[in-house]
């Protein structure tokens, strides 16, 4: 993909979905977070992504790595899989 393609991309995107700014309140979360669920290397990374869903009170994930969230209990998890069978 050229850059013109991947910015005009980014443009189409930005007009379908709503794009949540990070903020201060994120970095609490994420410590919260991770003391919560005893967070550790990679796992740090799933636990900012729920953290922003936290604050922006974002309640279901699409993730090809539907295990790597399965201890946030609070939040609905698909795999692209999930969507295909509904």
């Amino acid at each position: 993909m050229s850059q013109a393609e991947a910015d005009s991309e980014i443009a189409r995107l930005k007009t379908l979905y709503r794009l949540c700014l990070d903020t201060p309140y994120i970095f609490g979360e994420w410590e919260r977070l991770v003391s919560t669920y005893g967070s550790a290397g990679k796992q740090n990374h799933d636990a900012r992504i729920v953290a922003a869903m936290n604050i922006h009170g974002i309640t279901a994930l699409l993730t090809f790595n539907k295990s790597d969230f399965m201890r946030y209990q609070h939040i609905t998890i698909w795999e692209p899989t999930d969507l295909v069978r509904l």
